[in-house]
């Protein structure tokens, strides 16, 4: 599930061409930040079993370019996407979808406050 940002294309151009790393490190924390409302959540949805790892295997990452929630690992809980997607003799848990779902609003609406003061930076810097 995806939201998509009008005019992100051209403040990630203007990121690039702007002096600093500073500024390129920011637009991850933003896209970080985003991630970490709907990983959030997402723990809160996950089922629990008794050791809690599926829980706990929740986590946020983001680029410059993009930010994803993730639930599991090939070693630890390999079993999260049998979990959320389902498979044989197993109802499906979307549980990652529900935490979407409930925090996409908040979400965007942080992540849009949070890149319009990151082109304002952007603006002061050049003048």
């Amino acid at each position: 599930m995806t939201f998509r940002v009008d005019g992100l294309r051209q403040v990630q151009r203007e990121i690039r061409g702007a002096e600093g790393k500073e500024l390129r490190a920011e637009l991850r924390r933003v896209n970080k930040s985003a991630a970490e409302i709907v990983a959030d959540a997402a723990e809160v949805e996950a089922p629990r079993g008794p050791s809690g790892r599926l829980a706990r295997s929740v986590k946020a990452a983001a680029s410059g370019s993009s930010a994803t929630v993730k639930a599991g690992t090939a070693a630890r809980v390999p079993y999260a996407g049998v979990i959320h997607f389902g498979g044989r003799g197993i109802e499906p848990d979307p549980f990652l979808h529900r935490a979407f779902a409930k925090t996409s609003k908040e979400a965007h609406d942080q992540y849009e406050e949070k890149i319009h003061a990151l082109v304002a930076k952007i603006g002061t810097r050049r003048r």
